[in-house]
């Protein structure tokens, strides 16, 4: 091999190795946001998000569905994306619902409180 061959065979093989390398540095597939994403949503579903904030808990679902897509198609920029936006609206629903169900269960307990009031009043009414 003469010395200008050699040459040419190594910048060649240097720019091969830059392009290689340049390819390693475009957006990384979101795995980690798309599984806390994934578990955000489980945990809505398991809980009672579905019955206390169902429109919450459906947008998680289709972010979520977009995001695994994206990711199929190998978007990790979008995928990231709703992948951020599901495990929001899947959070928002959890928490939507730990809400309403505590309202209701304070309502609840303030009509007990209420009964037994009157149940109290109408006692000492009745002791002589």
């Amino acid at each position: 091999m003469t010395g200008t061959s050699a040459s040419w065979s190594l910048a060649a093989g240097a720019a091969a190795l830059v392009a290689v390398a340049g390819c390693g540095h475009g957006p990384r597939p979101p795995r980690e946001d798309l599984a806390k994403a994934d578990l955000a949503v489980r945990e809505a579903q398991d809980g009672e998000a579905a019955e206390r904030a169902p429109l919450e808990l459906r947008l998680a679902e289709e972010e979520l569905a977009n995001a695994k897509a994206a990711m199929d198609d190998k978007e990790y920029v979008d995928a990231r994306r709703y992948a951020e936006k599901a495990l929001v609206d899947a959070q928002l629903a959890a928490t939507k619902a730990r809400s309403e169900k505590a309202r209701q269960d304070a309502q609840a307990l303030q009509q007990t409180i209420q009964t037994l009031r009157g149940e109290s009043e109408r006692h000492i009414g009745q002791e002589p």
